[in-house]
């Protein structure tokens, strides 16, 4: 019971409402604020992001399946464009409703290039952010 009221405030193993398949992480996260992505016809906010995979947030009207292939529209703001990468993924954590998880599947050298373009952007505005006088 105690691990099921920890589970679902974040602390304990998982929560009961969330189905997963195995995977550790790889890559240090980056926040996801602002990014979205887009499968199908639904849209999703991401909760934060890596180049070898995504964890975003749905609700329990357009939930993807576990272990489903799916295709990614990835939309990064940046001034003054969004950047749009585009990558298959696999769901390996489905949450009703809360934050749901896929990893990219192979890339395209191309495709890594982009993700490697965002991710020095988000630094670059980091920095910037970092040398402004308040």
């Amino acid at each position: 019971m105690l691990d099921n009221v920890l589970s679902f405030f974040g602390f304990g193993e998982g929560t009961p409402a969330t189905e997963e398949v195995g995977i550790k992480r790889k890559h240090v996260r980056l926040d996801g604020r602002g990014v979205r992505i887009g499968i199908g016809k639904n849209i999703y906010p991401v909760h934060d992001w890596n180049i070898s995979g995504i964890s975003f947030h749905t609700t329990p009207e357009d939930y993807v399946k576990l272990k489903e292939t799916v295709t990614m529209r990835i939309g990064f703001p940046f001034l003054p464009e969004t950047v749009y990468v585009e990558q298959e993924a696999v769901i390996c954590r489905c949450a009703h409703r809360g934050v749901s998880a896929a990893v990219f599947t192979a890339m395209e050298p191309a495709t890594r290039r982009q993700f490697e373009r965002v991710i020095d952007n988000y630094h670059a505005q980091g920095f910037l952010r970092s040398q402004q006088v308040a």
